[in-house]
């Protein structure tokens, strides 16, 4: 086989006829080509070689190429054009220069007419930016399998089937499998049926937008039959060469669903005792008011009946608040509504009679109040209902009772009870009277309510209070 004819060192009349035919294409490659003698001499290079180098075709000529190159005076040690020239085969390697760029070096035999090597042929290319990037990349990897491998956390792999692609160190302890086992199994096999809906919805929720809105909850069941809760969060890493995969990041949150557990059993059995405390106080409350009730029936003053039946009325307010309190399970706020409707409606069976007929209306909107502002308006409203029963409507006379809960601001509740009756006498006093009843009413306001007590005389009476919400009810 002759693909050229060896040429003789520095005598241009002995360049390869073939040599000839193709320089215009060899100075046209992007590499460097250069064809070298048995003794590393230089005798041929195209152009982008001596670009490169920064050389005329007379500085290169018969030159060495470890000067040249490496700009040294001895061989590269393990030369890959020595390995050539040794056994007559095509070499590639990688070497970097003095100037620290590094090369793809690949080197052809080229044979004279006995089949003898008579020449190298290199092709030179420079890798040095691709070197780099694969060192990054390569930096890349290891550190993000550092982190897999050493997180606490547990992080997996997945297809769009749930089959575990990889996982790390904490996932294998978690679930008492080791990796090897891992990757023959689901994820989803770890669920039980009732969860699976909620396992698909986030892997649709995946394809439709890359990553999960909000970290959920799953129970997963471990090697050896025990159940742990694990919070995970999954975002969608895309392929060029086929489906996506799932990769998802969980923590073990068997603990803090323990102590919600136990929390949610503990409240469950404070709300029983409290429902049953409210229970008995409503009906300890309901037994007094019934004795209240039959010692009036047995007086014979009339005076006597009165007072007995006052404060039936102001045990009846109270007792109606544990009977809400206890019905609808809201140990801290009452509906305030609801409960002046069933107040104002016993109030009204207590005082009307067949001799006067009044209507008392309830408006505004529904404010719940805690339990420490609830009972002394209630209060409050007992003793204004009472009084505009007995003085502002006497016998024979009829009328309306409104009674108004609206807010006053963000933070301030005005109730107001107005009656069109009689008004109160002329020339009474309100701040020197000592009635019980109108302290009471004062004392409620001012000491519990934190709030202020204004009576308005206009074409009847009205009871104005304004007190602020307490912080429990602003929230509710």
């Amino acid at each position: 086989m002759k693909e050229f004819d060896y040429p003789r060192p520095r005598k241009k009349s002995l360049k390869p006829t073939a040599w000839q035919q193709g320089e215009i294409i060899l100075h046209a490659l992007t590499a460097a080509v250069t064809f070298l003698s048995p003794d590393h001499r230089i005798i041929w290079m195209n152009q982008r070689g001596l670009k490169i180098l920064d050389l005329t075709p007379q500085d290169i000529e018969g030159a060495l190429c470890y000067e040249i190159w490496q700009h040294r005076s001895y061989p590269c040690p393990n030369c890959p054009l020595q390995e050539v020239m040794r056994t007559g085969q095509t070499k590639e390697a990688e070497l970097t220069t003095a100037d620290s760029r590094v090369w793809n070096l690949r080197g052809h035999p080229v044979f004279d007419e006995n089949g003898q090597v008579a020449g190298v042929v290199e092709v030179r290319q420079e890798v040095t930016e691709r070197k780099k990037l694969e060192l990054a990349w390569k930096e890349s990897e290891e550190r993000f399998r550092a982190l897999f491998e050493r997180s606490l956390l547990c992080v997996y792999l997945h297809d769009l089937s749930g089959k575990f692609l990889e996982a790390n160190e904490a996932t294998s302890e978690l679930l008492g499998y080791s990796k090897e086992e891992l990757l023959s199994l689901t994820w989803t096999s770890l669920l039980d049926e009732k969860q699976l809906p909620r396992a698909f919805k986030v892997v649709n929720e995946l394809l439709q937008t890359g990553r999960q809105k909000e970290p959920r909850e799953f129970k997963l069941r471990t090697k050896d039959g025990r159940q742990v809760w694990v919070e995970t969060e999954a975002c969608l890493l895309p392929r060029q060469d086929g489906l996506p995969i799932i990769l998802t990041v969980a923590h073990d949150i068997t603990h803090r669903k323990e102590m919600e557990q136990r929390l949610i059993n503990s409240l469950e059995e404070k709300e029983v005792l409290l429902r049953e405390i409210h229970h008995r106080v409503k009906n300890n409350l309901q037994v007094i008011s019934s004795l209240l009730d039959l010692r009036a029936m047995r007086a014979g003053d009339e005076k006597l009946r009165e007072l007995c039946q006052d404060a039936r009325a102001k045990i009846q307010t109270m007792a109606l608040i544990h009977t809400h309190i206890y019905q609808s399970g809201e140990f801290t706020r009452i509906a305030m509504k609801n409960y002046l409707r069933d107040l104002v409606h016993y109030l009204a069976q207590i005082h009307s009679d067949k001799r006067r007929s009044v209507e008392v209306k309830i408006e505004g909107e529904e404010i719940p109040l805690s339990v420490a502002q609830a009972m002394p308006l209630a209060l409050v409203l007992n003793e204004a209902i009472a009084n505009a029963y007995k003085h502002a409507f006497p016998t024979g006379h009829h009328g309306t009772i409104s009674v108004i809960l609206e807010r006053s601001g963000q933070n301030v509740v005005r109730f107001r009870v107005k009656d069109d009756g009689l008004g109160l006498p002329s020339g009474l006093n309100l701040d020197q009277t000592q009635t019980l009843g109108w302290k009471l009413m004062r004392n409620l306001v001012t000491d519990q309510l934190k709030g202020r007590l204004q009576i308005i005389q206009n074409k009847g009476t009205e009871v104005l209070i304004e007190f602020p919400l307490i912080k429990e009810a602003q929230n509710a």
